[in-house]
């Protein structure tokens, strides 16, 4: 055979083993990258078998483990706690520039890569509290709700986003809107504080308030709390077993007693209860009433009484958000969507402070009523601070700006009484002591107040409180502070005014036939 005939056969052998070799290796990462989104969609349609409110909770003894798959998703997954709003519709990108900030055409959008990057937003210092997906590839976060208009039905968003199929990515001009409850992170990178703040509580595993769905072995309470929450369910428990199940709770879980030393029970029956990242679609969803005249109902009291965090109550109960005649753009910020949308709501919030008059625009009143020395520091911590959640510094107490804010307080906190009692329309007292020591049971009776005199229907009301009672503190409430105040900030002066506003409104109340119904708010004099 000819040298060049030769040459030419083995050039044409070496280019056919390479054609070869580099077919097989396309068709290994095709056939990897095929398997890892079988096993993803798996993962997140996974929803485990139908079980029964009166099954019994168990640990199944044939459990799997937690494969290195899912731990890897883990690792390498974004963790977002987001709430859903709705589909509105929006032209977010002509407010570019005016608190939001779009990113368009990504090709690998997803939900979570869209919530992650308003998140890291938000924690460089720029808000962007709510999360918009649109036209199918485009993200946007914004600081206020006022760039999404009005709600659309669920048909105008369906398209899919291209990073994941199971996600929406909004419609034409339309937005399917999350708001963002906590930051984002990547992997496991959890602090012990946070895993600890989802805990809801030791209970024995006898008992049977839960539909268990899914089990895993050799899992940490991160991975668990973690993995229950891509898998969609909104609870997760660990026993001293090491075995972490995914589930959701039942009615019983009202009447099931919570312990609150674990160590009193057998190994063998303790778990503990967390919330995981995930909603619990029975009763996260809240709407907003589209444009109309409702029956008004005036959420009224002294500022620094709770009357925001009765609002988180109220809402989370009804599945309707409440309004407010201040427009607040701060409490807007924080996911209070009716702030801004006055005449799409029912319950608006109102201090009155420009007179009785005011009581003429409400058909009917919720008056929370709060000690009015505790109510006083509450709005001076507000006052000092700027904002719903910061303290005053403790030197500020003594300073002329206190007194000044006890020279008007008193005077408000009496009023509100007079002007609600004086319009002779019907209304609720809620008191905040009873509001903290047993928020489901207070909000159940607002609601049924709402009902009668505005004509609402909440069907799921149970399923809605059943949600509350593992998350009351709100959006807006203020921690105890560790300042370590003196035992008394007031002077005798001070107590003079507010123990006589405490006596006028005592008599108000015994004049309607309300007697006994004021607490002793009255503090005694450091003179005698």
């Amino acid at each position: 055979m000819p040298r060049a005939t030769l040459c030419k056969f083995r050039l044409d052998i070496y280019c056919t083993f390479v054609v070869c070799a580099a077919l097989i290796v396309l068709f290994m990462i095709y056939w990897h990258e095929s398997e890892f989104e079988i096993k993803q969609q798996h993962v997140a349609s996974y929803r485990g078998p139908e079980i029964n409110d009166h099954q019994q909770m168990s640990f199944v003894e044939e459990t799997q483990k937690l494969s290195e798959f899912d731990k890897q998703r883990l690792r390498t997954s974004y963790h977002c706690e987001a709430r859903y709003l709705g589909c509105f519709e929006s032209d977010i990108r002509s407010d570019q520039g005016h608190g939001v900030f779009v990113t368009k055409n990504v090709t690998s959008m997803t939900k979570e890569l869209c919530l992650s990057q308003c998140s890291k937003r938000s924690l460089s210092g720029i808000k962007s509290g709510y999360v918009a997906l649109l036209e199918g590839s485009v993200c946007a976060c914004a600081r206020y709700s006022r760039s999404f208009i009005r709600e659309l039905s669920t048909d105008a968003c369906k398209r899919s986003c291209p990073g994941n199929e199971n996600d929406v990515c909004g419609g034409k001009m339309a937005a399917s809107l999350y708001r963002i409850i906590n930051p984002c992170f990547k992997g496991l990178h959890l602090s012990e504080d946070f895993v600890d703040s989802r805990h809801l509580a030791c209970y024995s595993s006898d008992e049977d308030f839960l539909e268990t769905i899914v089990f895993r072995q050799g899992a940490s309470t991160t991975e668990c709390v973690l993995h229950c929450g891509i898998l969609k369910n909104s609870l997760a428990f660990v026993d001293t077993r090491g075995r972490c199940g995914c589930g959701k709770m039942t009615k019983k879980l009202f009447i099931t007693p919570k312990l609150l030393e674990c160590s009193d029970l057998n190994e063998e029956k303790k778990i503990q209860v967390y919330r995981t990242l995930a909603e619990d679609e029975r009763c996260s969803r809240i709407k907003i009433l589209p444009p109309g005249n409702y029956v008004k109902i005036v959420l009224t009291s002294a500022p620094g009484s709770g009357n925001t965090w009765t609002r988180f109550l109220l809402e989370s109960a009804t599945g309707y958000y409440t309004g407010s005649t201040y427009k607040d753009g701060s409490l807007d910020e924080l996911g209070y969507f009716g702030e801004m949308r006055l005449n799409q709501t029912i319950i608006i919030k109102d201090h009155m402070f420009r007179g009785k008059s005011y009581m003429r625009k409400y058909d009917a009143a919720i008056l929370v009523v709060r000690n009015p020395y505790e109510a006083a520091i509450s709005n001076f911590n507000r006052h000092m601070s700027h904002n719903y959640t910061g303290f005053a510094d403790r030197s500020a107490f003594n300073s002329l700006a206190f007194e000044r804010d006890l020279d008007v307080h008193p005077g408000v906190w009496r009023n509100l009484f007079q002007f609600v009692i004086e319009s002779k329309k019907p209304f609720l007292l809620v008191f905040y002591h009873n509001l903290v020591e047993n928020p489901v049971a207070e909000t159940r009776r607002m609601v049924k107040f709402v009902s009668q005199e505005a004509g609402l229907k909440v069907d799921d009301l149970e399923d809605r409180l059943l949600c509350l009672s593992q998350q009351t503190s709100g959006r807006a409430q203020r921690k105890k502070s560790k300042q370590g105040f003196p035992r008394d900030l007031f002077t005798d002066d001070m107590k003079r005014n507010l123990n006589a506003q405490v006596t006028a409104v005592r008599e108000m109340l015994e004049g309607i036939g309300l007697e006994k119904t004021l607490p002793p708010y009255e503090r005694e004099f450091f003179d005698g």
